[in-house]
């Protein structure tokens, strides 16, 4: 018979590196559970879990914006441009 070697799995919350303790999560991050959160997961059978562990929350990324004056930045690039190719 082949045992299969069990692979430790890291907590699901986002930067938690700590194994899992229960529902996907550490010891620690388990004990701040809300108890909404708890009956949720409860309620949820374990291909679910296994998902909505799959989906480590990631900080959401600002979208970039130039806030200047964009016609003055082209311009300028321009400027530089113009600059380099007579140098």
């Amino acid at each position: 018979m082949r045992h299969w070697k069990k692979v430790a799995e890291e907590c699901c919350e986002y930067g938690c590196e700590r194994l899992r303790f229960c529902f996907g999560r550490c010891h620690a991050h388990f004990a701040s559970l809300d108890s909404a959160s708890y009956e949720r997961l409860k309620k949820m059978s374990k291909a679910e879990r296994r998902v909505e562990f799959q989906k480590k929350t990631q900080p959401e990324k600002h979208r970039w914006e130039w806030l200047g004056d964009e016609n003055a930045l082209a311009v300028m690039m321009e400027q530089q441009e113009r600059e380099r190719k007579t140098s």
